[in-house]
């Protein structure tokens, strides 16, 4: 398994790789989000002993939003759990963004799974109850094991 910035909490140096990285992998989605509406979400990367936010973005036009969150490990099959929901209020709220949030230990697998779902969410356009189905069928819908 290729471990990808396996140092990202500890060494800054390693953190901005991983962020860059992350911007440019949605940079080049196929749709090129970041040419058609879609910006940074925030400018703070948040770490803890675990991992944190890597890159965030949304099309405020659009009222959606992603989140790619890095850890030092995740006791799951595929290394990759994600998720739906509502930041700053629910469907009706005016506000708020859909989003779709992927936490992962970043390995070659783990990272194609992010792009697909991304790429699903982002440049097919699809629901949160679609993207609902596409990641329990993926099997990343799935708690992290406890040892």
């Amino acid at each position: 398994m290729n471990v990808k910035f396996a140092d990202f909490i500890a060494n800054p140096a390693v953190c901005r790789a991983a962020e860059d990285y992350w911007r440019q992998l949605f940079a080049q989605l196929p749709c090129r989000p970041l040419e058609h509406g879609w910006t940074e979400w925030g400018t703070t990367t948040y770490l803890d002993a675990d991992g944190g936010n890597i890159f965030a973005a949304d099309d405020l036009a659009a009222r959606r939003g992603i989140v790619i969150v890095m850890v030092r490990s995740l006791n799951t099959p595929k290394q990759v759990i994600a998720w739906t929901g509502w930041f700053g209020g629910d469907a009706g709220d005016p506000e708020s963004i859909a989003y779709v949030k992927v936490v992962l230990f970043h390995t070659d697998e783990s990272e194609k799974i992010a792009l697909a779902l991304l790429t699903r969410f982002v440049c097919g356009g699809a629901s949160l109850e679609q993207m609902d189905a596409l990641i329990h069928e993926m099997g990343v819908d799935e708690e992290e094991q406890q040892p």
